[in-house]
């Protein structure tokens, strides 16, 4: 069967999203890869969501509305996988929007490497706001192929619209878990779906801003204090079913989550100590990381001075789908992620070894080191 023979099941789970699902449902119809289904999960929606969903299945026939009692967005997006009829499931969330060529470029890569065991597929994301206007490109730094170590470390992928996976991978990592939101931590069962997936399969990469990653107040991404006990909890459990992992493997990984988990936006949500906290805790397991987070909070402070004596006229604001997927990207290394990833490289491929029992795959998606890198991790967990 050839590539463009493949069907792709793109999965939208839908909560109150009256406000951008339209938007969202148009991004995903005008896919130029054309064999698709795009299956809506009406979570137990209060307001027009349905009604929105069912019109645009009126419209185009690909779209298929499914309407469940609100369980959450994990089992929303596992109602879908198990509803789908695809080789592949794309997962979009119902405020995100994806670049024309998303799915193409994704199918593609995954074709290319004619092998089971390349189960998934992500994409680079820019952020936007309300309206589709780009706030900034999202980190460039990417891997491909065996990258357990390196993903809990840097968290590469960063959203749930960017992921395109085997539905057979899928379901036989059992898909979502819906246990953090059951424990008033939902926001992190993307990061934890990605973990496990990359526990047991190659993960592909293209470099290209193809997600549009909207963020704003009250999305459930915006609540720090949440997100912050939801991610540490996912890489605990991460580091809980792989305990073969080297001790350094860990202490990279929560060095980095702590330290993000101690953001700013923590702080401002009155979480002081909590903060402190998580940036000792990334201290303990990394000084490194500490010293170049100094480093570079110095670095800004010095390019905020010199912006303010030398200031450039601010660049006009540009819709996501006016911007070149291309535009963006940052060829410049961090020396502290370069060298932790070249270390965390390293155990990727010894386990690789032994989880497939041969020589690395030789297909043609690209190795691990021929990838771009750039200053910043996703989801700026650093």
């Amino acid at each position: 069967m050839k590539s463009r023979e493949k069907l792709i099941s793109v999965v939208i789970p839908a909560y109150n999203a009256e406000r951008f699902l339209e938007r969202t449902l148009r991004s995903a119809a005008a896919q130029t890869y054309s064999p698709i289904e795009i299956i809506v999960i009406d979570d137990g929606s209060t307001d027009t969501t349905r009604d929105i969903a069912l019109r645009f299945a009126e419209a185009d026939a690909r779209v298929k509305v499914i309407n469940v009692a609100n369980g959450g967005v994990a089992r929303a997006r596992n109602i879908g996988i198990e509803r789908s009829r695809g080789d592949y499931v794309a997962f979009l969330d119902a405020d995100d929007l994806w670049h024309p060529t998303k799915i193409a470029l994704q199918v593609a890569t995954l074709e290319a490497a004619d092998d089971p065991s390349w189960a998934a597929c992500y994409t680079l994301f820019r952020s936007i706001d309300t309206d589709d206007f780009t706030q900034r490109p999202g980190p460039s730094r990417y891997r491909s192929g065996y990258i357990l170590a390196q993903l809990l470390f840097a968290k590469f992928v960063g959203n749930g619209s960017s992921l395109l996976v085997r539905r057979s991978a899928a379901l036989a990592v059992g898909g979502f878990d819906p246990s953090y939101a059951d424990a008033g931590i939902g926001g992190s069962e993307d990061l934890d779906f990605e973990l496990r997936l990359a526990a047991r399969y190659r993960i592909a990469a293209v470099p290209q801003f193809l997600v549009g990653y909207r963020r704003y107040v009250g999305n459930m991404s915006s609540s720090q204090l949440r997100m912050s006990r939801a991610v540490v909890e996912t890489v605990r459990r991460c580091l809980a079913a792989n305990p073969d992992l080297p001790k350094a493997a860990g202490r990279y990984a929560l060095a980095t989550t702590h330290n993000w988990a101690g953001g700013f936006n923590l702080w401002r949500e009155g979480g002081a100590a909590l903060s402190l906290a998580h940036k000792m805790t990334a201290f303990r397991n990394d000084p490194l990381l500490t010293a170049f987070r100094i480093y570079h909070w110095l670095g800004r402070r010095w390019h905020a001075v010199t912006a303010a004596v030398a200031p450039r006229a601010p660049a006009g604001p540009r819709k996501y789908l006016d911007v070149s997927p291309l535009d963006g990207l940052e060829l410049r290394p961090s020396r502290y992620h370069e060298l932790r990833l070249r270390q965390l490289a390293r155990i990727d491929a010894e386990r690789e070894r032994r989880l497939f029992s041969s020589k690395p795959s030789t297909s043609t998606v690209t190795r691990p080191e021929e990838q771009v890198n750039s200053s910043e991790p996703a989801a700026s967990m650093s």
